[in-house]
């Protein structure tokens, strides 16, 4: 197999590249530098510093703010918790990862160091204690989540507190123009000079030469520090391959095979970490798939599972690897194009943190960047699917509104998916206009249309209906038809006597039926609508800041395709995006150098045009005189319901008896593409098929639907 060549041929290969250990360092004091290092060995057990570290906590002790950019794995968590130790007053660490924060507030409550944290996982009781133990500096290091200083009364507590160094993680979320960036970080400014303005620590490890000038203002850091220990990590090889869809399961399975490490697979979408996994799982591989769709027991079992050693493949989106303390990582595989060079960058980080060889695989197609632009588009919602969904918000009449996204998507227009709503809703949320509430378990309702005399003539045969009718009627005597009657599950079971199966199955037969409307108890977060409502088109929402944004975002995704594209060596590539200058024409450790590409059995397969395009449409939406978008509205329209050939036929407006007969002739599309020939169209169908974006069913007689890679290129078609 031709990546095992590739292992011999840069395993131990001469990297002229290497790291310099020499400090700058200001000249401080003896006492100072001998207690920093005595810190770290009593808190940290290390006996010297990283490249970088001692630099930022000098100049933080000596009361200067620091930007400190260092590469994944470079050690930024000491550069604030040893300072920490050293200061007066309480640290405050702002980090936008719930699973970080406590994977740091644990380790650091181990070692006897008082901290604690703020986030959506704790409770109003337990907040408050937390802010009265700071304001007596009680607490060392106070780990707080962004979204915390929306929150008036939780900013006038701030005051209250002696704040020495405010550190903000994973800085580049404060800018537009990196590649994550989050709006509630925006509030950090204010929350800074509520804190008395205290000195500043930014961290980060993918801030451009852009974005370091725009974390620079919007913390507002006078006159600061920067430090950057370099973005070179020379043990990693960075390797990349085209491959065609169907062929990507086969060539990780052969690469895990080489190296035989442990590994993280990358991918897209929660349905192709699914299906990877189960492929490695059948083929003899220990792994384990995690996603956010995944509840969070399972999440930290797969996650403890990978770092003691019990999987060797942990298969992810880019839910998983922050803060993840395993420096034995051999193998990194971006199943999928990242969105970014960035986040490729800090994802392909999480390998090789112990200094050996590790190898970094990134594998893309054109499928790829469509996948990407889809993401995009549903992150970065346009200005008419926000004011849409916000009308849609303030339309339903109760307040909170106790919908799913789903729910909220249904009804809305077919350009809002799901995974939109969740988006627009930051947005609204940002802006002060609705507040996504806590999770928690609410009433079931019932609506009533008909008496409860005519409801129990209609269901005299089945005592389990009678019953559940009669709990209700001595609840709610005097119902008033049409509105919305909340009452408990768990205490109708009591009343009843039934068991859970079987309330709900009357229960929802009844539903079933007229004059009965059940809705079962909705398990999520409610949507507080905390304003007045207003004309969308008067809506305070900077929409041209939320495009530039979304610019930003497909520009990134044009920058990571030019690197998959690119004849330079990888390395050079990379450090030059970051500003750095790389000192060699080539590392001879990346697929470029090693003239890696020429020797896979894939290069004939897809090798794209250096001049494609990523935001323009590719051919593929271009054939059939462009009417591709019809065929798959159409498949949309009778998903699972028609055949290949019912569908041409009713594109090209057949006279066909069972077509008339079906009444199909009456349909929109009834001869929408009479000019397009009967074997284009099929032939269009059948590629598409064979690309997993169409499936037929099973039987005598398949019938033609979208299967989840098609429903994105559906979509695709409307955000184009």
């Amino acid at each position: 197999m031709f990546f095992f060549s590739l292992l011999k041929s840069v395993i131990n290969r001469f990297n002229p590249v290497s790291m310099n250990n020499n400090e700058s360092i200001m000249s401080p004091s003896f006492s100072l530098k001998e207690a920093i290092h005595q810190k770290l060995k009593q808190y940290f057990g290390y006996d010297s510093f990283r490249p970088g570290q001692y630099s930022v906590i000098e100049n933080l002790l000596s009361g200067k703010s620091v930007l400190a950019v260092m590469p994944t794995g470079g050690g930024k968590s000491i550069c604030y918790q040893l300072p920490a130790l050293m200061l007066e007053g309480v640290t405050i660490v702002v980090s936008p990862l719930i699973s970080l924060m406590k994977d740091q507030v644990d380790k650091l409550t181990l070692k006897n160091i008082p901290v604690a944290l703020i986030n959506s996982t704790v409770t109003q009781r337990e907040v408050q204690d937390t802010l009265v133990k700071a304001a007596r500096n009680e607490i060392k290091l106070l780990y707080i989540a962004p979204e915390r200083f929306h929150s008036g009364l939780f900013r006038d507590a701030l005051a209250r507190i002696r704040v020495s160094l405010f550190a903000v993680d994973e800085a580049h979320c404060i800018s537009q123009w990196g590649h994550d960036f989050r709006p509630s970080y925006l509030r950090l400014k204010h929350a800074i000079s509520l804190c008395g303005h205290p000195v500043i620590g930014g961290f980060t490890a993918t801030a451009t030469p852009k974005v370091r000038k725009d974390i620079l203002d919007q913390l507002g850091m006078n006159n600061p520090s920067v430090i950057i220990s370099g973005f070179d990590r020379p043990n990693l090889k960075y390797l990349t391959l085209f491959l065609k869809e169907r062929d990507k399961k086969q060539e990780t399975l052969d690469i895990i095979r080489q190296v035989k490490g442990p590994t993280i697979i990358y991918c897209s979408t929660q349905k192709t970490t699914a299906e990877v996994s189960s492929h490695l799982q059948v083929n003899g591989i220990t792994c384990a798939p995690y996603h956010a769709g995944l509840d969070t027991k399972t999440r930290t079992e797969v996650q403890n599972r990978f770092i003691n050693g019990l999987v060797q493949v942990i298969v992810a989106t880019n839910a998983f690897g922050m803060g993840i303390d395993k420096p034995d990582i051999r193998l990194i595989i971006h199943y999928n194009m990242p969105g970014s060079i960035e986040a490729y960058y800090q994802e392909s980080g999480r390998a090789g943190r112990d200094g050996n060889v590790s190898y970094c695989l990134l594998m893309s197609n054109r499928h790829d960047i469509r996948i990407q632009e889809y993401l995009i588009n549903s992150s970065s919602p346009t200005e008419q699917a926000i004011k849409e969904v916000y009308e849609k918000i303030f339309d339903y009449p109760e307040n909170p509104v106790l919908r799913t996204y789903r729910e909220i998507a249904g009804d809305c227009s077919g350009s809002v998916s799901e995974m939109m709503i969740g988006n627009v809703l930051k947005i609204l949320e940002s802006y002060q206009l609705v507040k996504r509430m806590q999770e928690s378990q609410h009433p079931a309702y019932v609506i009533l249309s008909l008496s409860y005399e005519r409801l129990l003539q209609r269901n005299q045969t089945s005592a389990s209906k009678k019953r559940i009718l009669h709990y209700l009627q001595e609840t709610y005597p005097q119902p008033l038809l049409g509105s919305l009657l909340p009452f408990s599950v768990d205490q109708s079971l009591n009343k009843t006597g039934l068991s859970r199966d079987q309330f709900y199955r009357h229960i929802h037969q009844l539903s079933d039926s007229e004059g009965f409307t059940y809705i079962p108890p909705f398990s999520g977060k409610g949507i507080q609508k905390i304003t007045a409502r207003m004309n969308a088109n008067s809506l305070p929402i900077d929409f041209k800041k939320i495009e530039e944004a979304r610019a930003n975002q497909l520009l990134k995704v044009g920058q990571i395709h030019e690197y998959m594209l690119s004849r330079e060596c990888r390395r050079n590539y990379l450090l030059g995006y970051f500003g750095e200058q790389f000192q060699y024409h080539r590392c001879g450790g990346c697929d470029i150098c090693l003239n890696w590409r020429s020797q896979s059995r894939y290069k004939k397969r897809e090798t794209p045009s250096v001049t494609a395009p990523v935001s323009a449409k590719t051919r593929e939406e271009n054939l059939v005189n462009g009417d591709i978008k019809t065929v798959y509205e159409c498949i949309r329209k009778y998903n699972n319901k028609l055949g290949v050939h019912r569908i041409v036929e009713l594109l090209k407006g057949s006279k066909n008896a069972e077509l008339i007969r079906l009444g199909l002739h009456k349909c929109s599309f009834y001869a929408k593409l009479h000019k397009n020939r009967t074997a284009n169209l099929v032939d269009l169908i059948k590629k598409d098929i064979r690309s997993g974006y169409l499936k037929k069913t099973r039987g005598k007689f398949p019938k033609l639907g979208l299967t989840d890679e098609g429903r994105i290129k559906f979509n695709s078609f409307h955000f184009s």
